[in-house]
């Protein structure tokens, strides 16, 4: 059996690149590399399970609220470029 310091050592990259991945903005060799760590990792899945349904939930609250219209009105603005 491994050490727990081995295995948190081993984890490292993985959980380092963890919020990409679940993202899906992790490409090539750091992809690759997590996900051949999390097919072998239970905590890392574990892990990554639980930022998944934090990114849900995060979402699920920013779509539940909207800016007052004056607000909203001053930002469309912007973004077309009034002042």
């Amino acid at each position: 059996m491994e050490s727990p310091e081995k295995t948190r050592e081993e984890c490292r990259p993985t959980m380092q690149n963890l919020d990409s991945c679940a993202g899906n903005e992790a490409t090539g060799e750091v992809l690759r590399a997590a996900r051949e760590h999390l097919e072998n990792c239970p905590e890392c899945q574990a892990e990554l399970r639980l930022r998944l349904r934090l990114r849900t939930s995060l979402r699920r609250a920013v779509m539940s609220e909207s800016a007052p219209p004056d607000l909203r009105a001053r930002i469309l603005r912007r973004i077309r470029g009034g002042a």
